[in-house]
């Protein structure tokens, strides 16, 4: 993971992308005691090395993808009404990134269950006539590698 995001953050540097300096240890722990859980080792290693683009709506690529900062972190049922209607147990995923400035938002599952723990969904939210899931990623690193190979990156 840590060679994963290395090159994104060179991707951005690339790019001329402010970046982010990495959440410390305590912020990690921070949210982790607030939320209840442990992040899965993957999306602590990408916080420590890079906290997102930093403060949410503060940055965009080329793409107008943007990757937010561990403090923006949200449930889905906290950040949009009805997020029931497209996912089962929509308090589990975290909205940690939006596209083309909040038509496609994306969620990773970071509670304490194993079975899907880590997964990521992009998804049209709720409040739109045709919101539903339209990607899924096994996991954070399997979306990073789709965000660096993706038609604006060029990255990889």
């Amino acid at each position: 993971m840590l060679a994963l995001t290395q090159q994104l953050i060179e991707c951005w540097r690339r790019r001329n992308l402010e970046i982010a300096i990495g959440a410390t240890r305590e912020q990690i722990e921070q949210f982790e005691q607030t939320n209840q859980f442990y992040l899965p080792q993957s999306v602590r290693d990408y916080f420590l090395a890079s906290n997102g683009m930093g403060r949410r709506g503060h940055q965009f690529d080329e793409d107008f993808f943007s990757l937010w900062s561990l403090d923006d972190l949200a449930p889905m049922d906290q950040e949009f009404e009805n997020a029931g209607a497209l996912i089962p147990e929509p308090d589990s995923y975290y909205v940690f990134a939006d596209h083309s400035i909040g038509i496609i938002y994306y969620a990773m599952r970071l509670d304490s269950k194993a079975d899907q723990r880590g997964r990521v969904i992009g998804f049209y939210p709720p409040y739109m006539k045709d919101a539903k899931v339209i990607i899924d990623f096994p996991t954070l690193p399997a979306f990073l590698e789709a965000y660096l190979q993706g038609p604006m990156a060029n990255c990889m």
